[in-house]
């Protein structure tokens, strides 16, 4: 897992990183999620998924795994968004200049 992090996220890493590593680690076996970015917000995590043609079974799989972390956080507000690359270029829906966190999933790359 590769994580990237401001300085000023520093204190609050921990915090941070509880729910968003559960939340990375529930996503894992989830062969069409290729990244996670995630911008903590006042009220909880806001979260962008990068997945790759991802099937509508993909899509409900993210989104009980969502759940399960909002159960294992209580209080946590977690927004969670999907941008397919296959459909969209992920550089004009997610600035990443404001994302506080950038998780790569490990995954085998096609040529």
């Amino acid at each position: 897992m590769t994580i990237q992090a401001p300085k000023t996220m520093m204190d609050n890493l921990p915090m941070f990183l509880d729910p968003l590593t559960h939340y990375f680690e529930r996503l894992l076996p989830i062969q069409t999620v290729e990244a996670l970015y995630a911008d903590w917000q006042p009220d909880g995590l806001e979260v962008w998924l990068v997945v790759n043609q991802a099937t509508e079974e993909d899509r409900k799989r993210i989104f009980t795994q969502e759940l399960a972390v909002l159960q294992a956080f209580p209080g946590l507000g977690l927004d969670t968004r999907m941008v397919d690359r296959a459909q969209v270029n992920v550089n004009e829906k997610i600035d990443l200049l404001t994302m506080d966190m950038f998780l790569r999933f490990p995954r085998v790359l096609h040529a």
